[in-house]
């Protein structure tokens, strides 16, 4: 029985850290995602992310 609750402890363990890694790489999406798109915390915006992919052959119509 001891062996079994280690995996079940040792399952818990990786569920929560995976919870912990996604979790965090889900709010430094989201922060890239407002600073390109929003201009939060210094970020360019939509209208220079327009003109920054206009010249690379990006079809930009949602910000002109």
């Amino acid at each position: 029985m001891s062996q079994g609750s280690t995996a079940a402890s040792d399952r818990a363990v990786v569920d929560v850290s995976l919870l912990f890694v996604r979790v965090i790489v889900g709010v430094i999406f989201a922060a890239h995602g407002a600073q390109k798109l929003l201009g939060a915390f210094g970020g360019p915006g939509l209208t220079e992310v327009v003109k920054m992919m206009g010249p690379l052959g990006y079809p930009v119509t949602i910000g002109e």
